[in-house]
């Protein structure tokens, strides 16, 4: 884990830094500004996504720094708990509670939710406004996201803990855009070049980050159950958990290693805790005992995943 931290936060700064030291021409900088976007990716699903379930580490404290790496793309892991650990966990594709697989803008990813004329091209621009998921996120996302979670009481905060809450947010959104665009602008590259990078960045990284996330669920053969008339889903927990979720197969172990905690998904939903001290050996440990659940164990290659998903 180590390793893949540093490799990550490497893959992620040194680029820009020898983008502000060297000042490239712009197709080398689109270049750098490329391979930071596959770093951010990769510091959204393995370090600050297993940082923010409390799984990188049983040290609270390396927990609380690392789930924060989220900052660096300007993101509020407030919100971000709020979203994934509590909605999306506890109510995986359930309609109108699961935030993660709600419809968004012209993107349908529910079969229960009103299929408009121009969803049938879905499959076309969906991965269009995928690379807009992150900068939409720094931009927009969190403060809509805040209102809402304020407003339906997922969001338990006092008054004065959420006007604390959004002050941070202001504070890490100004820092990150000051950092990213203002510091490079103001020793001279031009704004052009650094708008277009900064674009770059965000769309491979919406693009990665999206198509890992969305394959877990919005694909054939997982489930998007209703809650009966007293609200309450059939099955228990773990059931729902392996209707709603797919594994990538095996046969994508040529994904980098540093993806591999969002790869064996069902087994980092059971045992979330320690799961990702021994991945992959705790999927192996967790096959049988899962085989023998009345539920398939859903492991798909990913190909297929995508060709399912569009």
């Amino acid at each position: 884990m180590v390793i893949k931290t540093v490799v990550l936060l490497l893959s992620y700064f040194v680029p820009f830094i020898v983008l502000l030291l060297l000042q490239p021409s712009f197709l080398v900088a689109s270049l750098l500004w490329l391979m930071m976007g596959f770093g951010l990716a990769g510091l959204g699903m393995s370090i600050m996504h297993d940082a923010n379930h409390g799984a990188y580490s049983d040290n609270k404290t390396i927990n609380y720094i690392l789930g924060h790496t989220l900052s660096f793309a300007g993101g509020s892991v407030f919100n971000w708990k709020l979203q994934h650990n509590i909605l999306h966990h506890t109510y995986t594709n359930i309609v109108h509670m699961d935030d993660d697989i709600a419809d968004k803008l012209v993107l349908r990813f529910n079969p229960h939710t009103k299929v408009k004329k121009y969803q049938s091209m879905q499959y076309i621009y969906a991965f269009l406004f995928y690379g807009i998921l992150t900068l939409y996120w720094v931009l927009l996302k969190d403060f809509i996201q805040f209102a809402k979670y304020t407003k339906n009481g997922v969001n338990p905060g006092t008054k004065n803990e959420n006007i604390a809450t959004v002050f941070r947010m202001i504070v890490v959104k100004l820092i990150y855009f000051a950092a990213f665009i203002v510091l490079p602008i103001q020793i001279g590259i031009p704004v052009w070049q650094v708008l277009s990078g900064f674009m770059i960045m965000h769309f491979a990284a919406g693009i990665i980050l999206t198509v890992v996330f969305q394959l877990a669920h919005t694909v054939e053969g997982t489930s998007h159950p209703l809650p009966n008339e007293s609200g309450d889903i059939d099955n228990c927990w773990a059931i729902h958990q392996m209707n709603t979720t797919v594994n990538f197969s095996k046969a994508a172990s040529f994904l980098p290693g540093i993806w591999v905690d969002l790869i064996i998904k069902l087994s980092i939903t059971f045992f979330l805790a320690f799961v990702m001290c021994i991945i992959p050996t705790s999927h192996q440990l967790l096959k049988q005992p899962l085989k023998n659940m009345v539920s398939p164990i859903w492991k798909i290659k990913l190909l297929v995943l995508l060709l399912n998903h569009t």
